[in-house]
């Protein structure tokens, strides 16, 4: 109650505050936030109960505000004070710490609010980049996290600067960090870690599918950069194409082993789309087709937007850890029960693939032979089964692969 009071008291001492300077305003307001953190070092109420989210808000709308009155583009006293006291590495620190309860979602709002509404480019202060580098660090890492939104939010400004802005990236490639996960940093010297893109990799396996998808336009983003630092970094001190390829796999091992190609066939699914729920499904594994499938378009993207580097190594990943060990063996098995399910689909990704770089790959994947493999060539075995006495196996699955692959 007496705090209750307490709250009441300070707003009223503040709307009879005589007219200042935007800047005492300022002042006034991020003072009031670190006083009380002196006074409550172990605050254990929840944020919404104190007057912070007031005054940063207030913090964000004082910046806007000096912005908009100054055309010329210059630093103003507000925004001046903000770099030179370091206020975003002392709101990482106590955002960090999650004290109060919900201190770290506020944080994270202002940090997005700051990055996204102020036109001036702000990512090139040290005072800033450090700042924001840090808190990516934190995104991401406690799963299913009460503030994922906020995170993803943030992230997702982060990359949309770095699109607009592709030279700054160099700021945020660090020296890479000698662990047990990544030995090739200790013989390189030079190399370069991207933490922006681990976190939305780490993100991206969030249960709800919105932040999920978020985050996988983030990668998007950040591919695409033309800046060749970044794709060296993406590719050599990151998972990113690791967990391309898992995802290919996991969903391919979820597809249903016995279904008729024509359904298959007749499946419409694409990149960005909700996901069917299962309720919602017109025949038993239709949620894991379409989600198989809109990962493969997904890969189309990538391809399609990601820096040279990056697509080149992206289709020679798909075809080394997800073709060749995962579909080609199902492809090459003698029952009819057991390929037919594997032809349909990769008839139906054949499909999808509108980009020149994967179109080579999975023309390569069909007919080169492998002389160092036991397997037997792909297309000579589905060319044998288009004179199959069956209509299923003669047709419907081999010469439609074949006559895709050719033209």
């Amino acid at each position: 109650m007496f705090k209750k009071f307490t709250g009441i008291l300070n707003s009223a001492v503040e709307a009879l505050a005589p007219n200042a300077s935007p800047v005492d305003n300022f002042t006034f307001h991020w003072k009031a936030v670190t006083s009380f953190f002196m006074e409550h070092r172990d605050a254990k109420s929840p944020i919404e109960e104190t007057n912070i989210p007031t005054h940063l808000q207030n913090m964000i709308d004082i910046l806007i505000y000096e912005e908009q009155q100054d055309d010329s583009g210059s630093t103003g006293p507000c925004m001046e004070y903000l770099l030179h006291h370091k206020l975003l590495e002392t709101l990482y620190t106590i955002g960090r710490a999650d004290c109060p309860p919900g201190m770290k979602q506020k944080v994270l709002l202002f940090f997005t609010s700051l990055l996204s509404k102020i036109k001036q480019p702000l990512l090139p202060h040290v005072n800033v980049f450090k700042a924001v580098h840090k808190l990516i660090r934190v995104c991401g890492e406690i799963k299913a996290s009460p503030t994922e939104v906020e995170e993803m939010q943030f992230l997702c400004t982060v990359c949309a600067k770095l699109k607009a802005h592709p030279h700054v990236v160099n700021f945020f490639l660090e020296e890479a960090r000698s662990s047990a996960a990544n030995i090739s940093a200790k013989a390189d010297s030079n190399a370069q870690e991207f933490g922006l893109v681990d976190a939305l990799l780490s993100m991206s396996y969030s249960a709800d599918s919105r932040v999920a998808m978020k985050c996988c336009e983030g990668l998007i983003l950040l591919t695409s950069l033309p800046e060749d630092a970044a794709a060296t970094a993406i590719l050599d001190h990151t998972k990113f194409l690791h967990e391309i390829t898992t995802w290919l796999n996991t969903a391919y091992n979820h597809l249903p082993r016995s279904i008729d190609p024509a359904v298959v066939d007749g499946v419409e699914a694409r990149w960005g789309i909700d996901h069917i729920k299962m309720s919602e499904a017109a025949f038993p594994g239709q949620r894991h087709i379409v989600n198989f499938l809109s990962l493969f378009d997904y890969c189309n993207i990538l391809i399609k937007e990601a820096h040279s580097k990056i697509s080149k190594a992206l289709v020679l990943a798909i075809r080394k850890q997800f073709l060749e060990p995962a579909m080609k063996p199902d492809l090459l098995k003698d029952s009819e029960e057991q390929f037919i399910a594997p032809s349909a689909y990769l008839a139906k990704v054949l499909q999808f693939v509108n980009t020149d770089l994967l179109n080579q790959e999975m023309s390569n994947f069909i007919f080169e032979v492998d002389l160092e493999s036991d397997l037997r060539s792909l297309s000579r075995t589905l060319i044998e089964r288009c004179d199959d006495p069956s209509e299923m196996v003669g047709t419907a699955v081999p010469s439609s692969i074949l006559y895709i692959c050719t033209q």
